[in-house]
């Protein structure tokens, strides 16, 4: 799969920026990467730290064609990126990178990354006016001093974690290649081949954990797996949740 890279200085933010051009006909497989965001953003609003020239900020732009896949296949979509980053990042560094539902990269149980999946759908009812657009963030060659004091003890980078910077645009070409290879093995076989893809790269799955859901509730067990839609199956006394969005926290018990 061809894949055509658009590399900007500085952008708002590199989805904000890929979603104009897909309005604008911009076809599957453009790319947007930039050296640093002015208003990166990640789940639920939230911003995105970018600090120029040390990190990855790009995003894809996925159209898909109308005869591939249901638009509720794609629902996965964030779990495809993920598998992408993590295969992609422990090819370049041989570092074992693990994967957090929903979205997140993990290192050494910190976060390294973060995906956000957004989707437009411009005829509701039709696929050929869908489109999606997969923003990836990864922390490089990012120092320890260079983290905002309120993450510190939560995120990481190559660089942290093991001395070394790493080329950005050598992991940005692996994980291109990485996820248009996916993405063809997903139209060919289908959701159910990602999600055990992913589930085999996950580090939430048999841990307990704890998640705030969006309402305001709380729920915390055990997770045993994800459904066929990529919600986290988590189990409770007695019973199995279905988690279907929410922060999750890793606990030791």
């Amino acid at each position: 799969m061809a894949f055509k890279i658009i590399h900007l200085n500085s952008v708002d933010s590199t989805n904000t920026y890929i979603d104009n051009l897909a309005k604008k006909g911009y076809p599957h497989g453009t790319v947007v990467v930039a050296d640093t965001q002015t208003a990166g953003r990640g789940r639920f609003r939230r911003q995105w730290f970018s600090p120029p020239g040390r990190n990855i900020y790009m995003s894809i732009l996925v159209r898909p064609e109308k005869t591939e896949r249901r638009l509720s296949d794609f629902s996965v979509l964030p779990m495809l990126a993920g598998i992408a980053c993590a295969r992609a990042i422990q090819s370049v560094t041989g570092l074992p990178v693990c994967l957090k539902w929903p979205n997140d990269i993990l290192l050494e149980e910190k976060k390294l990354g973060g995906i956000l999946v957004e989707s437009r759908i411009e005829a509701p009812g039709t696929e050929l006016n869908a489109f999606f657009i997969i923003g990836i963030g990864i922390n490089v060659n990012m120092k320890r001093e260079d983290l905002p004091e309120d993450i510190k003890d939560m995120a990481t980078s190559l660089y942290i974690s093991t001395g070394r910077e790493f080329s950005r645009e050598l992991l940005i070409e692996e994980i291109l290649r990485e996820f248009f290879r996916l993405y063809e093995e997903f139209i060919a076989m289908g959701k159910g081949y990602i999600i055990s893809e992913w589930q085999s790269l996950s580090t939430t799955i048999g841990r307990f954990v704890r998640c705030l859901l969006p309402d305001g509730r709380e729920v915390a067990g055990k997770a045993i797996a994800v459904d066929e839609d990529g919600h986290l199956l988590v189990q409770t006394e007695g019973v199995i949740e279905v988690i279907k969005a929410g922060d999750v926290f890793h606990c030791s018990s």
